[in-house]
């Protein structure tokens, strides 16, 4: 046996034993019984290798709960959720909280992704269908304790008087 692709010129022979052909480009070949032996090649068929296309998987996303939106772009294009991702692309997911909200937790396949609570999500190298999922929480109201300090009182403070300010998640200075 040999085959070409349609518009080549030289036939190339199939290995010996060879059962199939791997790695050939798109396109139409011809295959034939080679000539040998005093006989003349065979009739040629055409044969069609369609373009090598990725798998795609399908991505969803939502919110748990309320307090938020959320968002997600493959090639910074917008997605609905259910949309089929070829194999090996990267979604990155927006959280977008409502006023007085912050993201509790991501999940990804119903995995709690650890330690990850910005409002920015990438998963990367998609290989079978994901579902994403982030679940919002109201910030609580906190005290804010107020020092005032006038001129006077600094002109005359005493030694050893010391105001410790301390940071408190969800709460910006």
């Amino acid at each position: 046996m040999e085959y070409k692709l349609l518009s080549a010129g030289e036939w190339i022979p199939v290995p010996a034993g060879a059962t199939e052909l791997t790695g050939l480009a798109a396109g139409t070949y011809e295959v034939r019984y080679a000539a040998r032996g005093g006989f003349a090649a065979g009739e040629t068929a055409e044969v069609v290798v369609p373009p090598y296309k990725l798998a795609e998987y399908a991505v969803t996303f939502g919110v748990t709960g309320e307090h938020g939106t959320l968002t997600a772009y493959v090639d910074g294009v917008p997605i609905t959720t259910g949309t089929e991702i070829e194999e090996g692309k990267k979604v990155t997911l927006m959280a977008s909280p409502e006023e007085g909200c912050r993201v509790k937790c991501w999940t990804v396949n119903s995995e709690v992704v650890a330690d990850h609570k910005a409002d920015l999500l990438e998963v990367e190298n998609i290989s079978a269908a994901t579902n994403v999922m982030v679940e919002f929480e109201e910030i609580s109201a906190l005290a804010t304790p107020v020092v005032a300090v006038s001129k006077e009182s600094a002109d005359n403070r005493e030694e050893g008087v010391t105001f410790t300010v301390e940071a408190v998640e969800g709460v910006t200075f």
